[in-house]
Formats: C-alpha cells, structure tokens, sequence
C-alpha cells in the first residue's frame, strides 16, 4: 500500500516538474520573439545612418581636394563598419528565431510526454 502511495506522488510530482519546464520554455520563447522588435528597429537604424554617409559621399564625389578625398575614405570605413554591425544584427536575429522555435518544439515535445505519463502511467 505504501509503494502505491509513493507511485502516485511520484508521478504527481513529475508532472508537476515537466509542466513548470513547458511553462518555462514557453515564456522564454516569447522573452526571445519579444526582443526581435527591439534588433529590428535598431537595425533599421543602422540603414539610416548608412544612407545619410552615402549622401555625404555622393556630396563628396565631384571634389578633387585632398581633404575631401580623406573625408571620403573616413566616411567609407565608416559606412563598412555600420554594414558588418548591420550583417551581426540580421545574424542575431536570425539566432533568436531559431532559438525560438527550437524552445517551442521543447515546450510541446515535453507536453507530448506528459501526456504520454497521464495516459500510460
């Protein structure tokens, strides 16, 4: 009779274990998918700021003085560092969406089992 008992707390407290994990993976995705919004806008940005060097350049390119010309070569380095910042924040944004569904598939596989548990057990 003992081992019964102790069978059902068992199991009550698995259960009890593997809906907090599905919770929690649950919330950790939608902490994830909630930053995506954040990158994006700071990504759009980027571009701006990309385009407002450009036009500066373009500004730039009919002069012939040498300190124009090392102003456009500054405004260069600069526009390819903004660009590697920009390609890190679509690399980033791409981690967090897998990460996302791979914290959802968990959530929903240990769901599966503990279906699985309630049925079977």
């Amino acid at each position: 009779m003992f081992k019964f008992f102790r069978k059902i707390k068992f199991k009550k407290d698995l259960l009890k274990n593997l809906e907090r994990e599905a919770w929690r993976g649950d919330i950790d995705a939608a902490y994830l998918e909630a930053s995506i919004p954040d990158l994006m806008k700071l990504i759009e940005a980027k571009q701006k700021e990309i385009k407002d060097l450009e036009a500066e350049i373009v500004k730039l390119e009919n002069s012939f003085l040498r300190k124009d010309r090392e102003q456009r070569k500054e405004l260069e380095g600069k526009i390819e560092q903004k660009n590697n910042e920009l390609k890190n924040g679509m690399q980033a944004i791409a981690q967090l969406r897998q990460q996302v569904g791979q914290r959802r598939q968990q959530a929903a596989q240990t769901r599966n089992f503990i279906e699985f548990i309630k049925k079977n057990f």
